[in-house]
């Protein structure tokens, strides 16, 4: 794990991640997935919660395991999930640990645990309450969170060309009202001239007074 080689070796892991994707790339090298839960004791241990840490531990186990079944992991990196799992589980047992206590041990950023937070929080599970959360188990899965909002963008598309066709409907229907209006409005000039041609001819056609 490139975290156990940063702590000997004493270099900073995203120097080291970032050597050894190239040298994946280049060499072709395909690392199988590894399951967050693994890292979760390590992480808890760290944190220092105590007499609660297996408490704390399990809970994150069970918030990664609920992540896991809603595909929340899917092209995601563990310490990111057990960083999202651990906080959320420390704040359920009462431990007031930051996002910033948090990274500093899982060494990921603060938007990638935010992310996986709000990742959760759009779940069903992230919807229950923490008692609910203990002791329900939802058996359905959700959509990975790049599919959803693959989703979300088709939608926003179709609404946009939902919108554009009422507007092009609008355009074309004030269209039709001008020119509606204009030919009632030749038509009344018409009126007027004929009017007035009429009454000049009238006129014109009487004899005249001496």
């Amino acid at each position: 794990m490139l975290l156990d080689l940063s702590d000997v070796l004493k270099i900073n892991v995203y120097e080291l991640g970032k050597t050894y994707l190239k040298l994946s790339s280049e060499l072709r090298i395909n690392t199988p997935a590894i399951d967050p839960i693994l890292y979760i004791a390590r992480f808890a241990h760290q944190l220092q919660f105590a007499e609660k840490e297996n408490e704390v531990a399990l809970t994150a186990t069970k918030l990664v395991r609920r992540m896991k079944s809603d595909w929340i992991h899917f092209g995601r990196r563990p310490s990111g999930l057990c960083g999202a799992a651990l906080l959320v589980a420390a704040r359920l047992h009462g431990f007031n640990r930051t996002i910033d206590d948090v990274i500093k041990v899982v060494k990921v950023c603060q938007a990638t645990v935010r992310k996986r937070l709000n990742e959760f929080g759009d779940t069903p599970s992230g919807k229950l309450s923490i008692e609910d959360f203990m002791t329900v188990d939802l058996s359905e899965e959700q959509d990975p969170p790049s599919f959803k909002n693959a989703r979300k963008k088709i939608r926003e598309l179709d609404d946009d060309n939902k919108v554009k066709d009422l507007e092009n409907q609008v355009v074309e229907f004030q269209k039709q009202i001008e020119k509606a209006l204009e030919s009632t409005k030749r038509k009344s000039m018409y009126s007027k001239y004929a009017e007035e041609a009429g009454e000049s001819s009238s006129v014109s056609s009487s004899p005249e007074s001496e």
